[in-house]
This record gives structure tokens, C-alpha cells and sequence, in this order.
């Protein structure tokens, strides 16, 4: 394979093995001080969402949360990012950014976006729309909406009223927002069906 060394954030080639010639067909001189993208001839989408990707993380740890929050908007904006993991990942990790930074109402209108685009894609009962609901009550809660949150878990419940064998995380993270929101009895009656899982 060929060995190179890149300059972060921006995957500027520094230095790069002599046997690029010979295994990808480009000279060492025409690769030097080139984007990444041109040393592995990424005229493929997706590995230069890959690329945006790992970017984005970097100026995030950087601490340049604009250049972050714009690559993981661009990618999850992106048509041609297809992969729905890949989207949902992306959207975690803007979340997070968000959260971390306290760009709440930010996280909110995204938030309320995928939901909107998983409910179109798999129906408000799917498993996928719920997770996303779960996520936009504790972000109601950070921004002070209770009576917000406390709705949005009210729907949660109506469309799935057995949350908690087939799905721990999600059965823990709705309990978490029905305690924030004064709804303890309900969190235990979510809860309850995972600890005689255990049991």
C-alpha cells in the first residue's frame, strides 16, 4: 500500500511513500500538498463524505465548532449520503455538538426535521421515530418546554406501550425525561417490564 502523511484539518498530503507511482499511478510531485481526495482519486461520493466526515470531527476537537456544525450539516444534508445509519450517526454527532455547545433550539429544528422525514419514511409508531421523539423531548427539557417534552413522551406511549423488553436504551432515556417531567409512576411502568426481563 501507499504510506502518506496528511496535515489536519484540512487532509493536505505532507509527505507520501515512493511507491505512489507505481501502485496509483501519480508522482510524488503531483501528489505533495494535493487534498487527500486527489491522492486516492475520490471522485467517489462517498468516500469524500468519509472524508467531510473525519473532517468535521477534527475541527470540532479543535474547537472550531462552526467549520464542524457546517460538515456535518453539509453531510447530512448531503442527497447523495443515502446510507440512513450514516445519516443518523451524523445527526448524533450534531446533536452532541449542539448539546455541548447549548445550541438547543438548533438541536430542536433539526431534530424536528428527521423526525418528520422518519415519520414520511417508516410511519410515527416505527422504532426509529421514536428514538429521534425521545431525543427531541430531552432537548424540550434543556430549553425549558416541559409542558413540550411532556406531550412529546405522551405520544411516545400512545404509540408504543411496551417499550422496554425489546428496547433498554430507549425504555431508560423515556424514563429519564417522564422523572424530569414530574411523571415518575409512568417511568416505572416503563421500566417495569425490563427488570422482570432481567429477573
Amino acid at each position: 500500500g501507499v504510506l502518506a502523511v496528511l496535515r489536519e484539518p484540512d487532509f493536505e498530503v505532507r509527505q507520501v511513500s515512493a511507491n505512489v507511482a507505481d501502485l496509483l499511478g501519480r508522482s510524488t510531485e503531483e501528489v505533495l500538498g494535493r487534498h487527500l481526495s486527489f491522492l486516492i482519486g475520490a471522485d467517489d461520493a462517498a468516500v469524500k463524505m468519509k472524508i467531510q466526515y473525519r473532517k468535521a470531527g477534527v475541527e470540532w476537537g479543535q474547537g472550531n465548532f462552526e467549520a464542524a456544525e457546517s460538515g456535518y450539516l453539509d453531510l447530512w444534508k448531503n442527497p447523495q449520503f443515502k446510507d440512513r445509519t450514516g445519516r443518523d450517526d451524523v445527526l448524533t454527532k450534531l446533536l452532541l455538538l449542539y448539546r455541548t455547545a447549548g445550541y438547543f433550539s438548533d438541536a430542536e429544528r433539526v431534530l424536528r426535521k428527521q423526525i418528520a422525514l422518519r415519520t414520511d419514511e417508516f410511519g410515527p409508531d416505527s422504532s426509529k421515530v421514536i428514538e429521534w421523539k425521545i431525543e427531541l423531548a430531552r432537548v424540550a427539557q434543556q430549553l425549558g418546554k416541559y409542558d413540550e417534552a411532556e406531550k412529546i413522551v405522551g405520544e411516545i406511549l400512545a404509540y408504543n406501550k411496551n417499550l422496554g423488553v425489546e428496547n433498554e436504551s430507549s425504555s431508560g432515556r423515556l424514563a429519564n425525561v417522564l422523572v424530569r417531567t414530574s411523571k415518575a409512576k409512568l417511568a416505572r411502568q416503563v421500566l417495569e417490564p425490563m427488570v422482570y426481563a432481567v429477573q
